[in-house]
């Protein structure tokens, strides 16, 4: 398999070899520097002067790059909210549906319930007395309420 050449490769090869960044690496060399350099400096030497605009070059493309991949990422978490948002409304139909069932499973087994209370605490039974009963009541009503106001 044919390796593809690195235009920048010099970059990290080469060496800067005079100024403030002598020693470092084109590639550490910032482009604020290297404009400077390029516009202060009368005789350049044509490599280093050729380094410095492919430096220059370098940041221009990277950041180039850069705003793509934003870019990128910006329309895919667009594109996965409005899917978030989809299924978070499927599931909140889904949600009123069990509910509803819910509910209509619900109501009479409360009605159930509360006649077999009525029936043991009621004043003319053995074991009832009224404020069993008024208590009996003031339950099953909150329930109800309660499950009213949740549809």
């Amino acid at each position: 398999m044919k390796r593809r050449k690195d235009p920048y490769a010099a970059l990290h090869r080469e060496v800067m070899p005079f100024g403030t960044y002598a020693g470092k690496r084109f590639s550490q060399i910032p482009v604020d520097y290297c404009k400077n350099t390029l516009r202060k400096s009368v005789q350049l030497n044509p490599l280093v002067r050729d380094l410095l605009l492919l430096r220059i070059e370098y940041e221009k493309n990277w950041l180039q790059e850069l705003k793509k991949d934003v870019e990128y990422y910006e329309n895919l978490a667009a594109e996965y909210e409005a899917e978030a948002e989809k299924y978070k409304a499927e599931l909140q139909e889904i949600h009123q549906q069990r509910s509803d069932n819910l509910a209509g499973v619900i109501d009479p087994f409360l009605r159930i319930l509360r006649r077999r209370f009525a029936a043991r605490y009621h004043p003319d039974m053995h074991d009832g007395s009224a404020e069993m009963m008024a208590m009996v009541n003031r339950i099953f009503n909150e329930l109800a309420e309660e499950i009213k106001s949740d549809h």
